[in-house]
């Protein structure tokens, strides 16, 4: 542990994003996402997540707000050759450091640009070499700029306040974090905690509906935070535990979702972390050593994606198909022509027609099938854009469900495949 720093802990951390183009809406904050999932397992609690354009005086106001809550400010972005990455000028004036070559992390860079063919590194470069006194560095094996870790000072008003500095692209702060930042903040943890997160996935309900079956758990809990969140994948709903050690974590954890499961109908639920609506339809399946097929028209192959995308599928995934014409759906499906002229590709009689003719030619035993008006146009006043019909053929019977999804074409098509999935992991419920 670094010398003067015995009794300092770390309880509480400000995560500070820099970039304008964050700010502009080009691109998403993933590294803030990350590092305050992270650090929340580590037992940290994130008290701010702040933005802040590439702009010496907004980045100056953004270090004041975090370091006011927090004992350590961890900021990412800013610290390329150009410009416009200023923030090693701001560390330098609120933290009361003065900036420092350091010749390893020169050496490092110019090797990293003549392995990968580029030259010898501009001269440009070299600024990103310049760290604040005292740091510990964080050598950058992903990129070129390093990172680094400065403890507090104990000068002026952020002196009780340390700060880690990480590159902004996520492909070097993602393994600098984990293989350099994050054993290190393990020393000054404060508590001696331990944290998890647990996520029980529901879908088929809105979030105002699963919302009121467990509005009693939102009460506050020791060593527990309980949140629900409205995802494109259905409603989810997030325990956050804490505590001394990995027993004491687990036994909140267990002890909570047995609380949730106790509020919600069991179908409710599909899964649990890493589970997707594909997995639970899949681990369905599989115990029932039965097979699927798809026929879709509308969403081009999604519900076959997302079955696919799964390892080991092969196991229940025969063959899938796209029939987007009308002619496909004939010839391969074999759907009536005189169906389709009289009710029209989008209908519950084709459809039907749809899954049972795909069970009946490839063999499997489930099927299920899609067809529906996905947008932007084509719609009309009897069938909206948005519409949508979903088979189900089965050993016993076949089922059919209308849909009107109400968002743009994107939206529309993702819905109608994890709403299909869906009704496909409700009939296996039921056999």
């Amino acid at each position: 542990m670094t010398d003067g720093l015995v009794d300092w802990r770390i309880r509480r951390v400000a995560l500070l994003s820099t970039g304008s183009e964050i700010l502009q809406g080009q691109y998403a904050d993933s590294n803030a996402r990350f590092l305050a999932e992270k650090l929340t397992l580590a037992g940290l609690e994130v008290v701010s997540i702040t933005a802040a354009p590439d702009n010496a005086a907004a980045v100056k106001r953004a270090i004041n707000f975090s370091a006011a809550g927090a004992e350590l400010i961890v900021c990412t972005g800013g610290l390329g050759p150009t410009d416009d990455d200023v923030n090693r000028w701001v560390f330098e004036n609120a933290f009361k450091v003065a900036l420092k070559r350091d010749e390893k992390a020169v050496e490092q860079m110019g090797r990293r640009f003549l392995t990968r063919g580029r030259g010898p590194m501009p001269e440009a470069n070299e600024v990103q070499a310049l760290l604040p006194e005292g740091c510990i560095p964080f050598y950058n094996k992903w990129g070129t700029a390093p990172g680094f870790f400065l403890p507090p000072t104990g000068k002026g008003e952020l002196g009780h306040c340390g700060l880690m500095a990480l590159p902004g692209p996520p492909t070097e702060m993602i393994p600098m974090f984990e293989t350099l930042a994050m054993p290190l903040l393990k020393n000054y943890v404060g508590g001696e905690r331990l944290g998890a997160i647990r996520t029980i996935h529901t879908f088929g309900h809105p979030e105002s509906h699963v919302g009121t079956l467990v509005a009693e758990l939102f009460t506050p809990t020791p060593g527990v935070e309980f949140t629900i969140l409205a995802k494109r994948h259905g409603v989810d709903l997030r325990i956050c535990a804490t505590g001394a050690d990995a027993s004491v974590v687990n036994a909140r954890l267990d002890a909570y979702e047995k609380r949730v499961r106790s509020k919600l109908h069991a179908e409710m639920i599909y899964g649990v972390d890493d589970d997707t609506l594909a997995v639970a339809v899949g681990r369905l399946l599989k115990k029932k050593q039965a097979w699927v097929t798809t026929a879709e028209s509308c969403t081009g192959g999604m519900v076959a994606q997302m079955l696919t995308d799964v390892a080991g599928s092969s196991a229940y995934v025969g063959e899938c198909h796209v029939t987007y014409s009308n002619s496909a759906k004939v010839r391969v499906l074999g759907v009536s022509q005189e169906t389709l002229d009289l009710h029209g590709a989008v209908s519950e009689q084709v459809a039907v027609e749809m899954a049972q003719g795909v069970r009946r030619g490839s063999g499997a035993d489930y099927a299920v099938s899609i067809t529906g008006i996905a947008g932007p146009d084509g719609g009309s006043d009897e069938k909206p854009v948005g519409l949508t019909y979903i088979g189900l053929a089965g050993p016993a019977d076949t089922s059919v469900s209308r849909h009107v999804f109400m968002g743009n074409r994107e939206h529309n098509r993702l819905q109608a495949a994890q709403t299909a999935l869906n009704l496909l992991r409700l009939m296996l419920l039921k056999r």
